[in-house]
């Protein structure tokens, strides 16, 4: 496989950022139920394979930050917080989306850790005394 070359965020923004997918991306969960309290699949899987029959599928989406970085409408502006579509090589939006399409660079580290409450692709943060163990039926009580 061939590497990518380094790319300095700055010089990219020069150009408009690129769709890399035409249109929105959605996975097929028409052929099972899902429950509404934990928001799981219930029953069979599609195509009739069970989860641990499945074998892994390599992702057909991937971000190429050469060829996929670029000006968007949320560099123009003062946010901060990077397009997760971007990163997961899904973004169909391209120039129009509200967020960067860019590698982060220290300085936007530095920004993040001054901002607790959340990542920086605008994800709330949750504090290590809130991690989802201490609920019922836990042994961390």
């Amino acid at each position: 496989m061939e590497e990518q070359p380094a790319l300095d965020p700055k010089q990219s923004l020069d150009k408009p950022a690129r769709k890399q997918v035409p249109g929105p991306v959605t996975s097929d969960k028409s052929s099972s139920e899902v429950n509404i309290w934990s928001g799981r699949r219930v029953g069979a899987w599609p195509g009739g394979a069970s989860k641990a029959e499945k074998q892994r599928q390599p992702s057909a989406y991937r971000c190429h930050p050469a060829t996929d970085t670029g000006r968007t409408r949320g560099s123009e502006g003062q946010i901060n917080t990077f397009c997760l579509f971007f990163a997961k090589g899904m973004c169909y939006l391209g120039s129009a989306c509200t967020f960067l399409h860019r590698l982060p660079t220290a300085a936007d580290n530095a920004a993040m850790e001054r901002d607790t409450g959340r990542d920086i692709f605008g994800r709330d943060k949750l504090p290590d005394s809130m991690d989802n163990r201490k609920g019922a039926g836990s042994y961390e009580r």
